[in-house]
């Protein structure tokens, strides 16, 4: 335990989710139901990327990229998402335009089935987020 106030270095290396820890495995095993993935984003300079991570019967866990100023169109999804900040700035609105949340690092936000909503990046430099989803059982 430190005495200066700064968390531990296991902490720190937990809340900077852009640290390489070495010895992380990225392949799965054969027959294994773990999925070990870890977030690596890049710089982009334009547009955005899209990056599956781990995704199961009912659960889908995906890094989003955006290049400065990207953004998303107005869209439903039809299963429950959080949304993870981990780099940059968003702001979430909803369908009426109104703003529903502005968003930082390790900030969130739960998005209900069905509901209208978009982002966009509001600070300078990349975006990354982190997009979890839930599908309800017996849905494709």
């Amino acid at each position: 335990m430190t005495t200066t106030g700064e968390a531990p270095a296991e902490i720190r290396n937990f809340l900077d989710p852009f640290a390489w820890q070495e010895g992380i495995a990225v392949a799965d095993r054969e027959g294994s139901p773990f999925r070990v993935f870890s977030v690596r984003p890049e710089p982009l300079e334009s547009g955005k990327r899209n990056t599956a991570l781990a995704h199961g019967d009912l659960l889908s866990l995906y890094m989003r990229e955006f290049a400065e100023g990207g953004e998303t169109f107005l869209h439903a999804h039809p299963e429950d998402s959080v949304w993870f900040v981990l780099q940059g700035h968003a702001a979430f609105y909803a369908e009426d335009g109104r703003l529903i949340a502005q968003m930082g690092p390790l900030d969130g936000i739960f998005v209900p089935i069905g509901a209208v909503y978009r982002f966009e990046s509001t600070s300078p430099g990349n975006l990354v987020v982190l997009r979890m989803g839930a599908r309800p059982p017996g849905t494709e």
